[in-house]
């Protein structure tokens, strides 16, 4: 994809055509049926996509992490499709996932001013950090490849599940620890064991549970407990970045939930965040996320005045009220 991308000019050989594209003609020159490529959204060497990498450049200058501006937000969105696309293909090393995409972080970098973290930029942890594989389930890589708050620690695709960018409350986000195995180039790949996401937010211990599905795989529910007066539990639907490799690591399904986020609507409550799990005394390795919203006998009553609704979610709802912050250190 990046050679189809940042190169200036490409021809391209069809079964029923011959194109010659230049990224300063939108149009192109075609010898064929069809003055356009056929559509597959996996192909990602569109117009729009090529607009992004050139012509669309001069217009994001100056708009370097200065939320909320739509040229910022829009190449944020254009990076995350992207990286959509990019996860379809088939990487002949795995770990050099990272790098079959620096060339196009790099030109993305001039442009936002940002810290590459594994391939999310630092400015967009409060949405990208909430990816999740796209279709079947991968078993999780016996080798590293990246930290496991970033996509490119799993094979297969991915995709990114919050709409906006620019309106997502700030991460309770201490340090980011990246190492680069090339210090001379920020956009490569990461020290092994590299990528330490330090975090302050409030938890609660879980446990997963697994329900086989023969048609879509194995779906993954969490079953949490408050810590109040009254000792109550939740369960919810998790989404599971990828098989565990034995029956043993699967089998280890104690769990911590850390909320990311948490918001009282007027109608609705929500809640969002990642499930991590021990791996040595006091660090973390992410397993999956977990999104919440109020629905149902849940959301707030006709005959209920807002701030009886508000009392309800903090009384009933709000699973970490009353949960102190703690450090936690995810790898």
């Amino acid at each position: 994809m990046q050679e189809r991308l940042l190169s200036p000019r490409t021809i391209e050989f069809g079964t029923r055509q011959l194109r010659f594209i230049c990224q300063h003609n939108p149009r192109g020159i075609t010898d064929g049926w069809r003055l356009k490529s056929e559509e597959n959204k996996y192909r990602q060497d569109n117009l729009d996509d090529v607009a992004v990498l050139q012509a669309d450049f001069d217009a994001l200058q100056g708009t370097q992490r200065q939320m909320p501006i739509i040229g910022f937000e829009e190449g944020m969105h254009n990076w995350m499709k992207l990286v959509e696309v990019f996860t379809h293909r088939f990487v002949t090393m795995s770990r050099d996932r990272i790098l079959a995409i620096s060339g196009i972080a790099e030109r993305y970098g001039r442009v936002f001013g940002d810290q590459y973290c594994a391939g999310i930029w630092r400015s967009t942890f409060a949405k990208a950090l909430f990816w999740e594989p796209a279709g079947e389930l991968h078993p999780r890589p016996q080798i590293w490849q990246g930290p496991s708050w970033s996509w490119t620690s799993i094979n297969g695709p991915v995709r990114f599940t919050l709409d906006s960018v620019s309106d997502e409350d700030e991460l309770p986000i201490v340090a980011i620890d990246i190492e680069l195995a090339n210090p001379a180039n920020p956009y490569g790949e990461l020290l092994e064991g590299s990528g330490h996401l330090t975090l302050k937010a409030r938890t609660l211990m879980a446990l997963l549970t697994f329900v086989e599905d023969k048609a879509f795989g194995p779906e993954v529910f969490a079953k949490g407990v408050m810590m109040r007066r009254n000792i109550t539990t939740f369960t919810i639907r998790v989404s599971y970045d990828a098989l565990d490799p034995t029956d043993e690591e699967r089998d280890a399904n104690n769990v911590v939930l850390i909320e990311l986020s948490s918001k009282c609507g007027d109608h609705n409550w929500s809640c969002r965040g990642m499930v991590v799990r021990l791996v040595t005394e006091d660090i973390y390795t992410r397993v999956e996320t977990f999104e919440y919203k109020t629905d149902g006998t849940n959301r707030r009553k006709d005959d209920e005045s807002l701030e009886q609704w508000q009392q309800r979610v903090f009384r009933e709802l709000s699973w970490f009220s009353g949960e102190c912050a703690k450090v936690i250190d995810i790898i």
